[in-house]
């Protein structure tokens, strides 16, 4: 087998290889990996890491569990093992129809409040982690009057779990689905719901000075009002689908690849972007990290590439929003099956985190 660029060649631990599928397959499809990629024993980043499939080698996909991952078998030194890799590091060979998998169509809605995520609706549910306020998540199911089912993109995979319906509201506006009844009119014991991470509460309401929307807005400044724009122009095309080289209007396709989206809704607010995430980065000016703001584009070298000794540039995004201590909210497109959405880019970890290169400030 070809040994990769720069990570060792495919090894399989002894102790490991028990825990492994040998043989042969019944129906599957032939693969090549874009990019030298994990090959685990589970679908998830918390399994143990067999081997590295380096990138050009042929896979055999068996099934695509979910949209992060898919179950393979891969030959090496004449033995055929079964395991997981990433749905980012390959491509269906010529001939070849998609792995079919069965995604749960949802109703998008942005978090309003820190909330848990939960393994059940209850709160004996295990707390699987928090979903940050602004963040978007998919609601499946209202279950009843306090909790809901949804879907939420972290770090490039898709989990599925529970959150209070009090702490989110849909992206288009509607409310929620769930007539509740007398129950609206009652106070919900904090009991049902402690899942906010609370702030102090103010004893005397009615002293505090109302907000006039129309004053906040002029108090922005004019850079500011422009990404904000900006932002809101491309979560109106949440969820259009993605594909590679796809350009929009200007193809008749009506899909998006990473840096047309972000050439659409520039320019639907009066900024010209070039067209490849490439050309784009050589447009406006460099940004520090702890300088970078919402409308600034950030790029990406996800498939690990060197030219000329430099990574090579293969994403675009969008900074939505800065968080104080530097987790960076993006708005993108990057994969079949997910389309425009938004993704979490933590500082000083996580798959964005380590694929990012810089960002750039076309709005001044």
């Amino acid at each position: 087998m070809r040994l990769p660029k720069k990570k060792s060649a495919f090894i399989l631990s002894s102790m490991l290889v028990g825990t492994l599928a040998f043989g042969g397959m019944a129906s599957a499809q032939a693969a090549i990996t874009t990019g030298s990629v994990n090959f685990r024993t589970a679908p998830t980043t918390n399994s143990q890491v067999v081997g590295v499939v380096p990138k050009g080698e042929q896979v055999e996909v068996i099934n695509q569990v979910n949209n992060s991952w898919s179950k393979v078998t891969y030959e090496y030194k004449g033995k055929n093992y079964t395991g997981y890799i990433s749905n980012r590091y390959y491509t269906l060979q010529d001939g070849w129809t998609s792995p079919t998998i069965t995604i749960e169509q949802g109703k998008k809605a942005i978090i309003t409040g820190s909330v848990n995520f939960r393994s059940e609706p209850s709160l004996q549910g295990t707390v699987l982690g928090k979903v940050p306020k602004g963040d978007i998540v998919n609601v499946l199911q209202e279950v009843n009057q306090y909790w809901s089912k949804v879907t939420y993109e972290h770090e490039g995979i898709l989990h599925t779990g529970y959150i209070s319906n009090r702490y989110f509201s849909y992206v288009d506006g509607t409310s929620s689905q769930i007539s509740i009844g007398q129950s609206q009119q009652q106070a919900v014991p904090d009991t049902a719901n402690p899942d906010l991470v609370q702030t102090p509460a103010v004893s005397n309401p009615t002293t505090q000075t109302p907000v006039n929307p129309s004053t906040e807005q002029t108090t922005k400044a004019d850079w500011e009002k422009k990404a904000d724009a900006i932002i809101q122009t491309g979560l109106k095309y949440w969820g259009t689908e993605y594909r590679l080289g796809a350009d929009y209007d200007r193809d008749g396709s009506y899909l998006f690849d990473c840096s047309s989206f972000t050439e659409q809704i520039y320019e639907e607010n009066g900024i010209d972007l070039l067209r490849s995430s490439r050309q784009q980065a050589t447009q406006g000016v460099s940004v520090k990290r702890s300088e970078i703001r919402k409308g600034d584009l950030a790029f990406f070298a996800t498939q690990g590439d060197y030219v000329n000794g430099q990574p090579r540039i293969d994403h675009v995004a969008i900074v939505k929003d800065v968080k104080p201590d530097g987790t960076i909210q993006l708005l993108h497109t990057y994969k079949k099956g997910i389309g425009v959405t938004t993704s979490t880019m933590y500082p000083n970890k996580g798959y964005w985190n380590d694929t990012f290169l810089f960002a750039k400030r076309v709005i001044q």
